[in-house]
Order: structure tokens, then sequence, then C-alpha cells
């Protein structure tokens, strides 16, 4: 399966009141693509994790700090900072990229899609086996909530991704969401 069938099979099935097809950026009620020009969504959010990398099962604390900006085209620009607690001591990484809402893309060992929906800014990730679904609900006064449960594929014991900062192919044998936090101006 191509990335783009990949990424319309998640949104069938996650967000079914989306069609790719006809998909606007500018939401009909809640949010809009404009309403958010010019204002950046930040949130956090830390898992408790169990993987196995080089044969080796850890504890895995993972965190993830997003930086978002959303212009009124639709185009995104963001930083996603990983922070973990792997076998060799804790570690950081930043990635940038842009995306275009509605658009699916290429990233990093799978594919990726952003869709505003409403109050809702949806992020699909795909990865070897398995994938996320990062949901960012945007509330009053700048507030918003964020979770990103993790995914695995159906028939798969283990979610498989690649993982620069562990350092190559990782298996997330478990993951739980601990904490998170969100706001944007």
């Amino acid at each position: 399966m191509n990335i783009s069938a990949t990424l319309r099979f998640l949104l069938s099935v996650f967000l079914p009141l989306v069609w790719l097809d006809g998909l606007s950026p500018v939401s009909a009620q809640g949010v809009t693509v404009e309403s958010l020009r010019g204002r950046t969504i930040t949130a956090s959010v830390s898992w408790q994790t169990r993987a196995r990398a080089n044969g080796r099962e850890f504890d895995n604390p993972v965190k993830n700090d997003f930086v978002i900006n959303i212009s009124g085209d639709g185009k995104v620009n963001a930083t996603v900072t990983r922070h973990v607690i792997g076998p060799r001591g804790p570690t950081s990484q930043s990635r940038s990229f842009s995306a275009v809402l509605g658009k699916p893309r290429d990233a990093a060992g799978g594919g990726a899609l952003m869709v505003l929906n409403g109050n809702t800014l949806t992020m699909l990730r795909t990865y070897e086996t398995g994938g996320a679904k990062t949901t960012i609900t945007m509330g009053a006064g700048g507030s918003c909530t964020i979770t990103s449960p993790a995914m695995k594929e159906t028939g798969s014991a283990v979610l498989l991704r690649k993982d620069a900062v562990v350092g190559g192919t990782i298996e997330i044998l478990s993951s739980r969401q601990v904490s998170s936090s969100c706001h944007f101006r």
C-alpha cells in the first residue's frame, strides 16, 4: 500500500466524516485556518513505553514538544523535539517540517497527514508497522488539549519504527500517555 493509500485508509478509520477528495483547509464550524493565522500552538505529550532495540528490552520514557504555526492558506510549519531516555541515556532531537492541511506527505519511515476539522487538528503518522494519531482540540481563551496514542497494526504484536534518537529501528512493545500540556496564542 503506498503512502497516499495508507493515509486515506487511516483517515477513513479515524475521521469517518471527512473525505480527502473534497477536503477544504477551512472548517465549516469551530476554529478556522484563518483564525489560526499568526498564532502558535505549543504542546507537549509524554509517554511511558516499553521498547526493544538491538535485542534488548528497556523502559523508554518519551516526551514530544510541538511548536506548530498554520498560515491562512493552510500551510503548516512545525518543529517537534523528541526527548527520550533510552539504553544510551537521555537524548533529544528536533525535526522541523512543512505540510499543507489535507495533503498527505512522506515522512521519515512512513507517511503523515494533518487535518483541521471543527476545533480539532489531527495529525496522522504511519511507521513501518503501526502509527500514531495526535489530536489537538482547541478551546476558549487559547486553551487546548493534546492526546497522542500509538496504534499497533492489526496482526502485528509491536509498533515498528525507525528512531534517530534511539539509533535505528525500535519496537514499541507498549505505550501509555502519562501527561500533556497545550495552549495557543
